[in-house]
């Protein structure tokens, strides 16, 4: 694999430093600084447009959001919030009002009336969603102060939405890393608009416009299911590669046992149609947070990956109501504020989110008609830079 060049520490030690949001990079950039006041908003016009010098690699032109330039900046800005630690009672409770709307959920789905059945899957679909949501903060290692049960609580997450828990961890400790770099992150299509087939275009655009959740189902299995992808391309030691495979044997072994109590009438009746709207709900609030913003190629050129407090400008936040955003999302929908501090976990980031002003935070409605109107291939494929769309 190609082991891009990261300043004066090699690519293991860069991961490292993502995971544990220290991730540093000593490219040095000529721009305007953007200082935040104690509020935490931005000094009036200074938030806006700001010249980027690195066109050479696709970016090109006028880039917008931006919060941070210089490091000390981003460390100010850090610094009121470090004292925003793990809690394993926080992320304890946080888990057992996930466990306890699932076991609603299940409740609601044994009875015998359609329309109580039809709310428990509906519900089902929020708790699997929950549950991947936990599993993305155990994965980064900070949801609970005490690691083991990080891991714990991230294989237990994993059953129930059915992503392993170890190259979820790999895969997404990479995207944190190149976040900005379209060819560098995993989790970006690498593919240019052109070399899609006609018919894949069309297949992409009509399951985008009919809600059919293909773009969820894709990501999962290329980046999480896919085994010899992982050990050749996630995989640092031996010891983690079976971590990986232990991963997709723990999810396997539960459900041919959930299998076997539920029988094939019983995983119908309590799992399926929650877990297709766990689906159709992820689609879109996974593609709002990267999707057709700026962004970068290398080009096999070795390149510098992104500092925390450039990343703001490749990532957006779509804004819901507080108590949607809080309780049902768990703060998933904050996501500048995760990849600015990557290392708070989910149960603080709605305190780090009401400092952030920056016009890639933009409304859920507005986002999600903006995005229905638009072509799939060209939301996936393009930037805004590329289209003039303005979310």
């Amino acid at each position: 694999m190609h082991r891009a060049k990261l300043g004066s520490c090699d690519a293991a030690l860069a991961e490292r430093y993502a995971e544990r949001g220290l991730l540093r990079a000593d490219r040095q950039l000529n721009e305007r600084t953007v200082r935040l006041s104690p509020a935490g908003h931005s000094d009036g016009a200074k938030l806006g447009y700001k010249k980027d010098q690195r066109s050479r690699h696709g970016l090109g032109g006028l880039i917008r959001g931006r919060l941070f330039v210089e490091q000390n900046t981003y460390k100010e800005f850090a610094a009121r919030y470090a004292r925003l630690e793990s809690s394993d009672v926080r992320a304890a409770v946080w888990t057992l009002r996930v466990a306890a709307t699932t076991g609603v959920a299940f409740w609601l789905s044994a009875q015998s009336q359609v329309l109580v059945w039809l709310c428990g899957q509906a519900l089902l679909a929020v708790a699997i969603l929950q549950w991947f949501i936990l599993l993305h903060d155990c994965g980064h290692r900070h949801f609970f102060r005490t690691p083991w049960l990080n891991t714990l609580v991230g294989h237990v997450a994993s059953i129930f939405c059915i992503v392993p828990f170890s190259p979820w961890r790999a895969v997404h400790a990479q995207h944190h890393l190149w976040t900005g770099w379209k060819d560098r992150d995993p989790t970006q299509a690498k593919v240019t608009l052109g070399g899609v087939p006609r018919f894949l275009r069309v297949l992409m655009d009509v399951c985008w416009v009919l809600w059919i959740p293909l773009f969820t189902s894709v990501f999962g299995i290329r980046n999480f299911w896919n085994l010899p992808r992982c050990l050749k391309h996630f995989t640092r030691s031996r010891h983690e590669g079976w971590h990986h495979v232990s991963s997709m044997a723990i999810i396997v072994a539960a459900w041919v046992l959930a299998w076997g109590v539920l029988l094939p009438q019983g995983f119908w009746q309590f799992y399926a149609l929650g877990f297709l709207g766990f689906f159709v709900l992820s689609d879109p609030l996974l593609l709002s947070q990267h999707s057709h913003m700026p962004s970068r190629t290398a080009d096999e050129e070795e390149v510098i990956a992104n500092k925390l407090w450039d990343q703001d400008q490749y990532t957006r936040s779509v804004v819901f109501p507080r108590w949607i955003s809080r309780h049902v999302l768990l703060n998933f929908d904050v996501h500048i504020a995760h990849h600015l501090l990557p290392n708070i976990p989910c149960y603080h980031l709605g305190r780090v989110h009401d400092e952030l002003k920056t016009v890639n935070t933009i409304g859920w409605w507005r986002w999600l008609v903006a995005a229905k109107r638009t072509p799939a291939h060209v939301l996936l494929l393009r930037t805004r830079l590329e289209t003039g769309y303005d979310f």
